[in-house]
C-alpha cells in the first residue's frame, strides 16, 4: 500500500541507480508507491540496473520499471538520457513526481594546486552540475505545477557541499554548486519540495577511494577516524533515514539536511 505523502499513483526517476545509494533508494522508495506507478532507473552500468530492476521486481510487483542506460558525464549523451528517462509520460495520470539525483563522482582526490587538467574537470563538472541542470529543467517541463500534483526533487549532496576539505577541491566545488541548484529551484518553484540530503559518510565505493587516494594526509586519518570509530553508515540506515524525513515532509524545501541533524 502506498504511503500518504506518495499517493496512489507516483512517477520517479533515480539517477546513478546501478549501485550504492542510488540503488537502495529505489529500494526503499519503490515499495512505498501506489500499483498505478513507474520508476525510472539510469546509470552508465546496464547490467547493474538489470539487477536492481530484477530486486525491484521482488520487492515492488506492483510497479512498471523502466531502465535507460546513459552516460550523465558525457555532454553529447546528457539531453539524450534525460529525454528518455521521460519519454512516452502522460503526466496527468499521476499524483506525484519525484526525480532524485544519486549519480555523482569525486574526480581527482588532489590539491587544486594540481587541479590544471580542463577536460577532467569539465568531465566532473557535468556530472555533478551540468546534468542536474538539465534532468531539473526536463522534470519540471514534463511535470508542471498543477493542483492536482505534487512535486518532489531530491538531491544527494554531502557535508563536502558546505565544508571545504583539503585535496577534495573539485568534489566540495561541484557539490556545493549543485547544491545551490536545487536552492534556485526551491525559490523559483514554491510548490515543488526540494531537499539536499547529505547522507553522511557511506560504506560504498566512493568512501574506499577517499580514504585511500586522498592527497592529503589529515583528510585520509579523518575517513579512516571514521571508519574505525563505526562513523560510516550502511546504505540502508541513510536511506531509511532519508524515507523518514521525505514522509515526515518537516523540512524547508531547499535546505540542506544531514543523516546526523534528523531527530526521529
Amino acid at each position: 500500500m502506498s504511503s500518504s505523502v506518495f499517493g496512489s499513483s507516483t512517477f520517479c526517476v533515480v539517477t546513478g541507480a546501478s549501485q550504492g545509494i542510488g540503488q537502495t533508494v529505489a529500494l526503499h522508495l519503490a515499495p512505498k508507491f501506489g500499483s498505478n506507478s513507474v520508476m525510472v532507473l539510469t546509470a552508465r552500468n546496464g547490467t547493474n540496473l538489470d539487477e536492481t530492476k530484477a530486486q525491484l521486481g521482488t520487492k515492488a510487483p506492483n510497479v512498471e520499471v523502466r531502465c535507460v542506460v546513459g552516460d550523465l558525464a558525457n555532454q553529447e549523451t546528457i539531453a539524450k538520457v534525460a529525454a528518455e528517462c521521460f519519454d512516452s509520460v502522460t503526466p496527468e495520470t499521476f499524483q506525484h513526481a519525484i526525480i532524485v539525483q544519486c549519480a555523482g563522482s569525486l574526480g581527482d582526490l588532489v590539491y587544486i594546486r594540481d587541479l590544471n587538467n580542463a577536460v577532467d574537470i569539465q568531465k566532473e563538472m557535468l556530472l555533478n552540475v551540468t546534468s542536474a541542470f538539465v534532468l531539473t529543467s526536463k522534470f519540471l517541463n514534463t511535470f508542471q505545477k498543477s493542483d492536482s500534483l505534487r512535486r518532489t526533487v531530491i538531491n544527494i549532496s554531502s557535508l563536502a557541499a558546505i565544508q571545504p576539505v583539503k585535496s577534495w577541491g573539485l568534489y566540495c566545488a561541484t557539490k556545493a554548486g549543485r547544491d545551490m541548484v536545487f536552492k534556485v529551484v526551491a525559490e523559483e518553484e514554491p510548490d515543488v519540495r526540494v531537499l539536499n540530503w547529505a547522507p553522511g559518510p557511506v560504506r560504498t565505493v566512493m568512501i574506499t577511494k577517499c580514504t585511500e587516494d586522498s592527497a592529503d594526509a589529515d583528510t585520509r586519518q579523518m575517513m579512516r577516524d571514521a571508519r574505525d570509530s563505526n562513523m560510516v553508515l550502511t546504505c540502508d540506515q541513510t536511506c531509511e533515514m532519508l524515507m523518514h524525513v521525505i514522509e515526515k515532509d518537516e523540512f524547508k524545501s531547499g535546505d540542506h539536511v544531514d543523516y546526523f541533524d534528523v531527530k526521529k
